[in-house]
């Protein structure tokens, strides 16, 4: 598999690519309580990352019925990226916090659930099985990176 272009595209996007969806879980808590937010709403953002998350993997998994595995992938990394680098860093109160938050999950949940179809639809139902659990265990990279990195600034609060 990995003397196909294709794979390890795939391979070392997907596990780039789970890096930064990891990220806001472990800190939307502590920022909304910077943002002088409960510890209750705190954790109800959280809930509703979660929620946006499900809507994200459902939806998605009907776009890839729409308009291809390949596009909807695009579509949730875009979004995910979006709005990590354009409204999470302008967060300065709870209403683009939540903004960003539901965008994010969506984003997230439409990765994880078009990763397989992009999988199946590039490969087929015969190498299906293979290239997909060689694309996940792809995503320790990023994984790694996630625990480096919250345990990094863990260590400075």
């Amino acid at each position: 598999m990995f003397l196909d272009t294709k794979f390890i595209l795939l391979f070392l996007g997907s596990g780039l690519g789970t890096f930064p969806l990891l990220v806001p879980p472990f800190f939307i808590p502590l920022y909304a309580t910077s943002l002088h937010a409960s510890a209750l709403l705190a954790s109800l953002l959280l809930a509703v990352l979660n929620l946006s998350s499900a809507v994200g993997r459902i939806g998605f998994g009907l776009l890839c019925d729409r308009i291809g595995p390949i596009t909807s992938l695009t579509i949730a990394l875009l979004l995910s990226a979006i709005s990590m680098l354009a409204i999470w860093p302008v967060s300065t109160s709870l209403a683009p916090l939540v903004v960003f938050i539901v965008l994010n999950g969506a984003g997230n949940g439409g990765f994880f659930s078009t990763v397989p179809s992009v999988v199946g639809h590039v490969y087929g139902q015969a190498r299906m099985a293979n290239a997909l659990a060689m694309v996940v265990t792809g995503w320790a990279f990023g994984y790694f990176l996630v625990s480096s990195f919250i345990l990094f600034h863990a260590r400075m609060f």
